[in-house]
């Protein structure tokens, strides 16, 4: 048997395998009674220009060495001890990782799309693999009251970070409508998630959280593009 037909025979195999793990990934329909941008169970958002790109162009894009460029290594960074915040400071913004942001003061300390996962990926052994530890390690953060999510895309939303923040913490969940769903997965209770529409607010301890309307789109697998709200 030709290497080329090996070749065809493994990428069919990986083709066959992804359509069975994107039904086991994905999440429900939002079906819920509440006022929200939804048509036909996707969600639609005036004003956001779509992308939509099918398999085959992500394929394509994959194997276009052209686009590719090799990341230097090795590179490193190191990681810092937590530091409170200094009593005269009102806020104090510590960056993570890519949207992972520690956000704090006098009241609460607030992570954004937690992501310390050596891979955004469903998948523990494939996907894109980090370059380097996160800046600041969540064994080092002493209290988390918040976790807010954007939307659920692997490199913003973990399930096994947001199971080692449930092993420490207990938090409150802010995310966008049907996000709650996949927290549940990573057994956090229904009772601590909010779901927000766009433009809503929640309270909590003196903060108000808005969801705010951003230019991006949803999805964990190959077949519920949009099914979740983003912001």
């Amino acid at each position: 048997m030709s290497l080329i037909l090996l070749l065809i025979l493994f990428i069919l195999g990986l083709v066959i395998l992804f359509r069975i793990t994107t039904q086991l990934l994905a999440g429900a329909q939002y079906t819920k009674d509440k006022k929200t941008h939804l048509v036909d169970g996707v969600f639609v958002i005036k004003g956001i220009i779509e992308d939509n790109k099918s398999f085959k162009d992500v394929l394509a894009w994959q194997f276009k060495k052209a686009d590719k460029k090799k990341w230097d290594q090795p590179y490193t960074t190191d990681t810092v001890p937590y530091t409170p915040p200094s009593s005269n400071a009102h806020t104090k913004v510590t960056f993570i990782n890519h949207a992972t942001v520690l956000i704090e003061n006098e009241e609460l300390r607030i992570i954004t799309d937690p992501v310390f996962s050596k891979r955004a990926s469903p998948f523990g052994f494939i996907g894109p693999k980090r370059h380097h530890d996160p800046y600041l390690p969540l064994a080092s953060i002493p209290k988390l009251d918040v976790v807010l999510l954007s939307h659920n895309h692997y490199d913003h939303l973990s399930l096994e970070s947001i199971r080692e923040i449930e092993e420490c913490f207990v938090p409150q969940y802010i995310v966008p409508l049907n996000n709650g769903q996949f927290l549940e997965r990573a057994g956090v209770p229904t009772e601590r998630i909010v779901e927000l529409d766009l433009f809503e607010s929640f309270e909590y301890k003196n903060s108000r959280f808005t969801l705010e309307k951003a230019q991006h789109w949803c999805s964990r697998s190959g077949t519920d593009r949009n099914r979740y709200l983003w912001g």
